[in-house]
């Protein structure tokens, strides 16, 4: 009984001691794992604040050259919107052709992109003349053709990065806040920006800085915008994207939807390209097996990587690159189960001449079918 007792007391002695060792053990690790995070440097797209500006950073309140066409701050550039009251009748014109080429389409969306001078202060009287175009185009679209207006969401988060600095485009996140008025259009839920995961990699100066007046007026370089881009967790990420080479040949390849490496609008499905094939996952069951199609320019196409996580994919088409469009829509529309279409610009170049070839037989035949002069 004696050694049996003294057997056991060892253990148990062992045991504590054990216990303690595995505590202190424990403490240190975790003081380790605190001491490391602390030191960890932020990702870099947490480095900025909402104006893609280094944390901190002020925007400049100093209007450094003005002309009729656009206005030079230190930090950014913003171009004026200036429309033709014609271009309105043309949009209605163009969205009417679309509608009499394909009966079976229940809805085109005319969503015009926004300017960001349209949120700066000061500027009260360009948002004035864009509302007058937007009563007009309200008045001009055609029956089973809506307006879509995001100029209203987008003011709500002004104080984001929701515009470039030196391109005349919004971001990515400023097309996502976009898709809240338009899925109340299509009948959907607009998913929120929180469930996506947000990535950035490329910093870059748009073109705005390399027009000829700026350059002669103003001194210096304005501080680099930077690309951000949301995807939903396992969400499809490919695209065949179809162009025309130098020498008039149709070329197609397959990519990621979203090139990390590029910058500006490029590194979205690609730049230039005529027509794009995107693949997708409908959220809805009433979109299981349907394509949308989106008419876009640069700016438009940013909406592609959010519409498709709503439809099976997305086909679209350049405005400004695709001289085929007329020919081919309805055998689009009837291979992809297409019964929507988005028609997104930028609100400048929205019905306007050189920015419309993909409409041109559209609005020259008047709504005409296919082949008709």
């Amino acid at each position: 009984m004696g050694k049996t007792t003294i057997k056991y007391g060892c253990s148990i002695v062992l045991a504590i001691l054990f216990a303690i060792v595995c505590v202190l053990a424990q403490q240190i690790f975790a003081g380790e794992t605190k001491e490391a995070a602390a030191e960890q440097k932020p990702l870099e797209k947490d480095l900025y604040d909402g104006n893609g500006l280094i944390t901190g950073t002020e925007l400049s309140d100093q209007v450094v050259y003005e002309s009729d066409s656009i206005v030079c701050f230190e930090d950014r550039v913003l171009q004026k919107f200036r429309y033709d009251p014609e271009n309105a009748k043309k949009v209605a014109a163009i969205t009417e052709g679309i509608l009499q080429t394909c009966p079976k389409l229940k809805h085109v969306y005319v969503l015009p992109v926004p300017h960001r001078i349209f949120l700066e202060e000061g500027f009260e009287g360009e948002k004035e003349t864009y509302q007058t175009y937007l009563t007009q185009l309200t008045e001009e679209l055609p029956e089973k053709a809506a307006l879509v207006d995001v100029l209203p969401v987008l003011e709500e988060h002004r104080e984001e990065y929701i515009f470039f600095r030196t391109e005349d485009s919004w971001t990515a996140k400023g097309a996502c806040y976009g898709m809240e008025p338009l899925c109340e259009r299509l009948g959907v839920n607009a998913f929120p920006l929180s469930r996506y995961e947000e990535y950035m990699y490329t910093s870059f100066t748009g073109a705005l800085p390399l027009l000829e007046e700026f350059k002669k007026q103003v001194a210096g370089t304005l501080p680099a915008d930077q690309t951000y881009y949301y995807l939903l967790p396992d969400s499809v990420d490919r695209v065949e994207v179809i162009r025309t080479d130098q020498e008039g040949k149709e070329v197609r390849y397959k990519k990621p939807l979203i090139t990390a490496s590029a910058g500006n609008t490029g590194a979205f499905i690609d730049s230039p390209f005529t027509r794009a094939i995107v693949e997708g996952k409908a959220c809805a069951k009433k979109y299981q097996g349907r394509y949308v199609l989106v008419l876009c320019d640069e700016r438009g196409k940013l909406l592609v990587p959010y519409l498709k996580d709503y439809y099976d994919g997305v086909y679209v088409v350049s405005v400004k690159e695709d001289p085929g469009l007329y020919e081919d829509l309805q055998a689009i529309v009837d291979a992809y189960h297409i019964t929507e279409v988005v028609f997104a610009q930028g609100a400048s170049e929205m019905g306007a001449a050189g920015y419309d070839l993909a409409f041109l037989r559209f609005y020259e035949n008047e709504g005409g079918s296919p082949g008709t002069d």
